[in-house]
């Protein structure tokens, strides 16, 4: 059983040093690429990396930025006005 989450989800090598130890290597794995909810399309504007960006470099300024594509996210806020729900 995996002793925290990084060993969950990092590779594990195991291989022999020169020394004659024996180490384990840990290799971090990439994630899927975002799609959207809707159509399931990659979502352009938001990068594979989000380590070391500040906020408003990972995800596009506007309403359902990171779930919906600009299409979609435009149908999701027609369907929302048509409704008479409030925006946020």
């Amino acid at each position: 059983m995996a002793k925290n989450r990084s060993e969950k989800t990092s590779k594990k090598r195991t291989y022999v040093a020169p020394s004659g130890e024996t180490r384990t290597e840990y290799h971090n794995r990439k994630h899927a690429k975002i799609l959207c909810g809707m159509c399931s399309r990659e979502l352009s504007g938001v990068p594979m990396s989000m380590k070391n960006k500040a906020k408003s470099q990972k995800v596009p300024n506007r309403p359902y930025a990171g779930n919906y594509c600009s299409a979609c996210s435009r149908i999701a806020l027609k369907e929302k006005i048509l409704k008479g729900d409030e925006l946020k």
